[in-house]
Parts: structure tokens; sequence; C-alpha cells
């Protein structure tokens, strides 16, 4: 990047407050920055009234204290009125910047008469300007071009109130408005810093707790998956025997031998079915674990494209890995829900599978050409009706979530282009 390509993000740095929330953030600061200011505003003014009665300061005069004060105490009761209200959080920046404008203009305009000398008009409209300068950087979350703007503005008009142009109070206002600016550039950048590490705080807590989740269903899965297991077995072998007795003795039985083995293969059928769901469970919950070791997930999809191709001759399969990179997983768990996925885009033409490392992850996207377009509840569970009965749906990309969050990975669908289609992508911490 050139040096002016390096000031231009300096003095606008608009593309951090791009993400919602950290503009959110922002606009909170602000408004809380406005009740500063409003109370700030009302303390100086009561303190200055004080000091003045006392002699410890100039007195400037009934008529010009007196205007002085009454525009410090509406400034102030306007900001603590102007936080509150719930459109004004999209310029409380901006308000800001006036207000602080307004107060220096106030105070020059007020030092600039009755001082006895020329020195202590200067002396004090640059301890003035400085004090609000100063106070903007540390309550206001400004921009640097919106103080630098504010300090310039400020600078002309105290400048020209104050009287013959003195280049000694414009050098040290000038002095001023670089370090306001330059401190509120830094302010900005670590509030930025600080959102941006409180927001991957968060992600890593929401990915902990959804491992966690799953983990938690994937037990609740084999709990069930062993409870019904017994039952199951035990209704299956008696439906098979009293079938075959059916079979065997249905003359004794007369017309109701054929009803009662009709009946008996219905409830083989449907235990057929319930134990097909049962061991869907226990591959969901991974009862017999693998043991986690490191593995060349780019030699894994290799072995995994290479097995689809068997099975689906018509289809054109294109593998790239970039970069093989080695993840910590169970591989058998992985392994399978690879296999899932890919055997789904194959369903759809074209499956390209990629491999590579990317911003300290390990990633594989599976794309096919041509298939449906994500959806926002892909990777939830739901039911459809299939031949006359409910049956699951979604169940391939719904487990395939869980198993990579428990191998503390994240999985993404989004729309592939240009040939249309879906693309998935999966990433893992590389070990």
């Amino acid at each position: 990047m050139s040096y002016w390509g390096s000031v231009s993000e300096f003095l606008f740095p608009d593309i951090r407050e791009r993400d919602p929330e950290f503009r959110a953030d922002i606009e909170r600061l602000g408004r809380r920055g406005l009740v500063v200011i409003g109370w700030v505003e009302l303390v100086m003014t009561a303190l200055s009234q004080v000091l003045a009665q006392s002699g410890a300061i100039v007195d400037l005069g009934w008529d010009r204290r007196s205007i002085c004060l009454i525009t410090s105490i509406v400034l102030g009761v306007f900001c603590l009125s102007f936080a509150k209200a719930a459109q004004a959080r999209r310029i409380t920046r901006e308000v800001g910047m006036a207000v602080g404008t307004l107060t220096i203009v106030s105070l020059s305009w007020a030092a600039s008469s009755k001082v006895e000398t020329t020195t202590e008009a200067l002396w004090m409209t640059h301890m003035d300007f400085m004090s609000v300068m100063f106070v903007g950087v540390a309550v206001l979350p400004l921009r640097p071009m919106q103080m630098l703007l504010m300090g310039t503005l400020s600078t002309v008009l105290s400048i020209a109130l104050v009287g013959p142009f003195d280049m000694r109070l414009m050098v040290a206002q000038v002095l001023v408005v670089l370090l306001s600016t330059a401190l509120a550039g830094v302010g900005h950048q670590r509030l930025a810093s600080s959102w941006k590490n409180h927001a991957e705080l968060r992600r890593l807590q929401c990915r902990a707790l959804l491992t966690e989740t799953a983990a938690s269903m994937g037990r609740l899965a084999g709990a069930l998956s062993h409870e019904l297991n017994n039952p199951l077995g035990a209704i299956k072998s008696s439906a098979s025997t009293i079938a075959a007795m059916s079979a065997r003795h249905g003359a004794k039985l007369g017309e109701h031998g054929p009803m009662l083995e009709e009946l008996a293969q219905t409830v083989v059928r449907s235990s057929d079915r319930l134990e097909q769901a049962v061991r869907r469970m226990q591959r969901f919950s991974n009862l017999d674990r693998a043991e986690v070791q490191p593995v060349d997930l780019g030699q894994l999809v290799r072995d995994v494209v290479g097995l689809a191709e068997a099975r689906h001759q018509q289809v054109k399969f294109e593998v790239a890995v970039e970069q093989a990179p080695a993840i910590t997983c169970r591989p058998q768990a992985l392994s399978a829900v690879l296999s899932g996925l890919v055997e789904k885009a194959a369903e759809s033409g074209t499956v390209a599978v990629r491999v590579g490392a990317r911003d300290g992850e390990a990633q594989v996207a599976i794309e096919n050409h041509g298939g449906a377009a994500p959806e926002r509840e892909w990777f939830e569970p739901s039911f459809e009706e299939d031949g006359g009965r409910i049956a699951a749906a979604n169940w391939t990309y719904f487990s395939a979530r869980q198993v990579v969050r428990e191998q503390g990975g994240e999985i993404h669908a989004e729309a592939a282009a240009p040939h249309g289609g879906m693309r998935l992508r999966l990433c893992f911490p590389l070990a």
C-alpha cells in the first residue's frame, strides 16, 4: 500500500464500520459520549461562575459572561436530551462535533474582550481550545477526519474572534489539532481491534457451545439406541416366531391364519425400519469412536473421491489439492461425512472437490454444477412425505454438520458461481 493510501485509510476508516454490529457499538459509545459532554458543559459552567466570583480567573464582565454561561447551559441540556432520542444514534458524533465547535467559538468570543493583555487572551483561548479538543477525543469515537475538520474549523473561528492574527496561537492550535487527530485515529483502531477480539471470542464461545450441544445430542442418541436395541430385538424375534407358527399351523387357525401371518410380517417390516433408525443413531453418536489422530486431509479426500468414482462412473469428478494440510480428527467419522457429502453432490452432475489452507484453517470445498441452490434451513432436520409415510429429510447435511463441529470445524453452504448449484465449504483448525 502506498503512503497516501495509508494516510487515506487512517483518516477514513469507514470500512471498519460497514459491519452492523461494530457500527451499533460506535453509536452506543457516541450516545454515551454526548451524555458526558452534556455534564461537562453544565459542571464547567458552574465551576467557572464560582471561580469568577472568587477572583481565581479573570472576570469577563457580566454581559459576555452571562451569554457564555447561557450558551454552555443550553448546549449541555441539548446534549443530555439529544442522547436519549432514538433517532439520534446515527449522528451522535456529528452533533458532538457541532457542540464542541460552538463551545470553542463561545469561549473564544468571551475571552476576546475585557482582558487586560493580548497575551492573556491568547493563553485563555488556547487553553479553552485544548480542553475542548481533548474532551472530544476522550469521550467521542470520532473518525480522524472528523476530528481534523472540527479542529480546523474551530482554529479558524477562534483566531478570527480573538483579534489580530498571531502566529504563536495558530501554531499552538495546529499542533493540538494534529495531536487530537492522531489520538482519534489510534482510539478508533483500538476500538476496532477490541471489537474484533470480542467478536472472535463470541464466535469461539458459540462454537464451543455448539460442540457441546452436538456432543450432548450424540450421547442422547447413543443412550436411546442402546435402550431400544434390546426390546426391538425381542419384538422382531417374537414377530418372526409368530409368522413362522402361523405358516406352519395355518390349517388349525383357519381363516385367521393368513391375517395373523400378515400382521406378523408387518411387525417385522416395521421392526426393520426401526432397526435402521437405531443404526443411524448409532452412527450419529459414533459409539465405537475411533481414536483422534493427525490425518493428511488431501489423501483422505482423494480416497473418498476414488470410491465415489467407482460407484458413479457416469459422473465427472475433479479433484484439486492446492496444499495437503494435516488436521487432528477422527478419520472414520470424517471419512463418512465426506463420503456422504460427495454422494449427495454426485446426484446433480459434475463434482469438483478442492483442498487447501487459508486464513490459518484447512478447507475442503465440494461443489456440484447444476444442483439446487442452498436454502437457509439446509442443515436443519426436517420431515417430508415419501411413499405415503413421513421420512426424515436433510439428515445427511444435519449429521455432517454435527460431526464436523465435533472435530472443531464448521461447514457452510453457498451458491456456486458461475455454473449454478451449491458449494459446501468445510473448515478445520490445522494440526
